[in-house]
C-alpha cells in the first residue's frame, strides 16, 4: 500500500510539473508609467514600451513566453519580426491579467507655436457670429475625434456619424439620366443651389451598382449642376438611375455641427464643435497612424485582450518569409481604418492585414471574440489557409463602400482570398457593404447572424 501511495504521489507530482512547465512561460511586463532606467521586464521593473518587451521576447525569450501590458494609453509603432513560437507554446502579447491597455493611433490636438512670437496660436472663430473654430497645428491628421466621438469630414449633402445618418443612402445626391462616365449631372438643382465651387473636392461615387469609387472633382463652377472627374474605373455597370454620390473635404462644405476640415498646405484645422462651443474646453485627438503593430516572419503568436483605437495591425508575408499561426483573441478595434481623403489622398484605405500565402498553405489565422467597429471602409484584408472566424462582431462599418479602384463584384467587411475558411457564430450588424460574407475557396459558414443593413447600396447578402 505504501508503494502504491508513493507511486500515486510521484505520478500526481509529475502531472502537476508537466502542467506547470508546459503551460507557463516567462512573463515580461510593460507599464508606460515606469520610471526604471534599466528595466528587466519584471513586475517590479517593467519595460516602459511594448517594443522593449517584444525585443526581449526575440532576444532572450523562448516559445511560451509572454508580454503582458498594463492598462494605459500606448502610442507606438511596434515592429514584431521573427518570433518563432510553436503550436503548443506560442508567444503571446496581451493585457496584464484582466487589464485592457489602449493602443492609440491618435495624438492630442493643441494649437501650434507661432514661430515669430514663440506663443501658441489660439482657437479663433472665422467671424464674430461663426460657430466654426480654427487654429494651426503641428502634424497632419486625417481623422478627428472630440471627446472620443468621431467628427465627420465636411460634406454635401450633410450627414454625420453620431446619429448614423452617414449610413443612409437617402442622404446621398442622385444623378440625372444625362450623366455619363466622367460627367455627373445632379438630379434636380440641389448641387447648383449650394453655390459652391466644388473643384478639387473629393467625390465619393456609388456608380457601379455594388461598386463605389473615389475621384477628385476636376471641373465645376458655383451655380453649376454638373461636374467632371477622371474616370479610370473600367465600370461597365454605370446606370444613372441607380447611382448616387456625395462630395466632401472642402472648407466651404463645413456648415453644420460635428463637421471638420483640415488644410494641409497651411496646417490649419477647422471644426464646428458638437455643441457649438470652443474646442478649448474639450479633448481633441487626430489620427496620425495606420498600423500600431507590424508583424513579419512570425509563426505561432497570440494577441489577446488589447483595445485598438484609430489604428490597426498588419501581419504580412513576403516572398521569402511567411506569417502563420497568428491568433487575434478578444481584441477590440474601434475606428481601425479610415481614408486619407481629407489629405487629398484618394487611394484605397489600408485595412487590418493578415496576409499569409494560401497557395503554400501558410496563413493559418484565427479571429476569436473580436469587435470591429466604426471603420470607414472594409475592416480586414485576409489571405491564408485554414482561417477561422469565431464569435466576432462587425458593427457600423463601411459607410462609403469605397473599397475598389476598378469594377468588380462588390466587397464586404472582409476582403479575403483565403482557402478553407470557417465562419462560426459571428454577428454582422449595420454594415453597409454590398455583402456581409464573401468568402474565399472551400468555406464553411455556420450559425452566423447577418442583419440591420442601412441599404446604402443594396440589401446585404452572403
Amino acid at each position: 500500500k505504501k508503494n502504491s501511495l508513493r507511486t500515486m504521489i510521484v505520478f500526481q507530482f509529475a502531472i502537476l510539473f508537466t502542467i506547470i512547465s508546459s503551460g507557463l512561460g516567462r512573463v515580461f511586463v510593460v507599464d508606460n508609467t515606469s520610471q526604471q532606467d534599466k528595466a528587466d521586464g519584471s513586475v517590479g521593473s517593467p519595460f516602459k514600451t511594448i517594443q522593449d518587451c517584444v525585443n526581449a521576447l526575440k532576444t532572450i525569450g523562448k516559445p511560451g513566453d509572454e508580454c503582458q501590458i498594463r492598462a494605459g494609453q500606448y502610442h507606438e509603432n511596434v515592429k514584431i519580426d521573427n518570433l518563432q513560437g510553436t503550436p503548443n507554446q506560442p508567444f503571446m502579447i496581451r493585457g496584464y491579467g484582466d487589464e485592457r491597455p489602449k493602443i492609440d493611433g491618435t495624438i492630442p490636438i493643441f494649437p501650434a507655436i507661432d514661430p515669430e512670437t514663440g506663443d501658441r496660436y489660439d482657437w479663433k472663430t472665422l467671424s464674430e457670429d461663426s460657430k466654426i473654430y480654427k487654429t494651426k497645428i503641428n502634424q497632419d491628421i486625417w481623422q478627428l475625434f472630440v471627446n472620443n466621438q468621431m467628427m465627420t469630414n465636411a460634406r454635401w449633402p450633410n450627414a454625420k456619424w453620431s446619429d448614423r445618418s452617414i449610413f443612409k443612402g437617402s442622404l446621398w445626391a442622385k444623378l440625372d439620366n444625362a450623366s455619363k462616365k466622367g460627367y455627373m449631372v445632379n438630379k434636380g438643382r440641389s448641387l447648383a443651389q449650394t453655390n459652391i465651387n466644388m473643384t478639387n473636392a473629393v467625390a465619393v461615387l456609388n456608380i457601379g451598382s455594388f461598386n463605389t469609387f473615389v475621384a477628385k472633382v476636376e471641373d465645376h463652377q458655383a451655380g453649376q449642376n454638373w461636374f467632371n472627374y477622371k474616370d479610370t474605373f473600367n465600370n461597365d455597370k454605370f446606370k444613372p438611375s441607380i447611382s448616387k454620390y456625395f462630395i466632401e473635404d472642402k472648407l466651404e462644405l463645413l456648415d453644420t455641427p460635428e463637421e471638420w476640415f483640415y488644410n494641409q498646405e497651411t496646417k490649419t484645422l477647422y471644426v464646428w464643435m458638437p455643441n457649438g462651443d470652443s474646442p478649448r474646453d474639450h479633448e481633441l485627438r487626430g489620427k496620425v497612424q495606420t498600423y500600431a503593430m507590424e508583424i513579419t516572419n512570425t509563426h505561432n503568436l497570440v494577441l489577446k485582450n488589447l483595445d485598438f483605437f484609430a489604428t490597426a495591425i498588419s501581419a504580412i508575408s513576403s516572398r521569402s518569409e511567411n506569417i502563420d499561426g497568428v491568433k487575434f483573441d478578444s481584441l477590440i478595434f474601434n475606428y481601425p481604418t479610415y481614408s486619407k481623403r481629407m489629405l487629398g489622398d484618394i487611394s484605397l484605405i489600408k485595412l487590418i492585414r493578415a496576409l499569409g500565402r494560401s497557395r503554400r498553405n501558410y496563413g493559418s489565422f484565427v479571429f476569436f471574440n473580436n469587435t470591429f467597429y466604426g471603420s470607414d471602409g472594409a475592416t480586414l484584408d485576409v489571405n491564408g489557409f485554414n482561417v477561422t472566424y469565431d464569435n466576432n462582431l462587425w458593427e457600423y462599418n463601411d459607410w462609403t463602400g469605397a473599397n475598389m479602384l476598378t469594377f468588380n463584384g462588390g466587397e464586404g467587411p472582409i476582403n479575403t482570398y483565403a482557402r478553407n475558411e470557417v465562419y462560426y457564430r459571428n454577428t454582422f450588424r449595420y454594415n453597409d457593404a454590398s455583402t456581409s460574407i464573401q468568402p474565399g475557396l472551400n468555406p464553411r459558414i455556420i450559425l452566423n447572424h447577418v442583419g440591420g443593413p442601412y441599404k446604402m447600396m443594396a440589401p446585404v447578402f452572403i
